[in-house]
């Protein structure tokens, strides 16, 4: 199973853009607005095998839910998880679209299942992962 870049940053791209130019809204606020966005184009294919299926906010942390519909998603869960994440991880860290999320310490779980609804592996990003470059 390969991991698309779109699966590890399209969400947080997308999200990013919808706080761009809110003004000052709280952190809190700026989740339920992105998630509300993100949720209103689901369920979105991310790549062949990859679906965004929920967007949801949850005490300023914004939860993403992806299905990942492969025969063999759960024997190359590890192996998947491992290429996504640290492209996830990147695209949260270093991504100038994704700057607004940092600054104000949003963090973003990206929450995988296989297409029975087994849970496969979660990631989250935040900016207590990201080192200077």
């Amino acid at each position: 199973m390969k991991s698309s870049k779109w699966v590890c940053f399209t969400a947080i791209a997308l999200c990013a853009g919808m706080l761009v130019g809110c003004g000052k809204p709280s952190k809190e606020k700026l989740v339920e607005m992105a998630a509300e966005n993100l949720q209103k184009n689901v369920p979105q294919k991310l790549d062949s095998i990859t679906t965004l299926t929920k967007a949801e906010a949850n005490n300023g942390t914004l939860n993403l839910y992806y299905t990942i519909s492969h025969p063999e998603a759960q024997l190359h869960a590890a192996e998947a998880e491992m290429g996504i994440r640290s492209n996830i991880i990147e695209q949260y860290c270093y991504n100038d679209q994704n700057k607004q999320l940092r600054e104000m310490g949003i963090e973003v779980n990206h929450n995988y299942t296989d297409s029975t609804g087994a849970s496969l592996f979660i990631i989250k990003a935040d900016p207590s992962q990201c080192t200077a470059k």
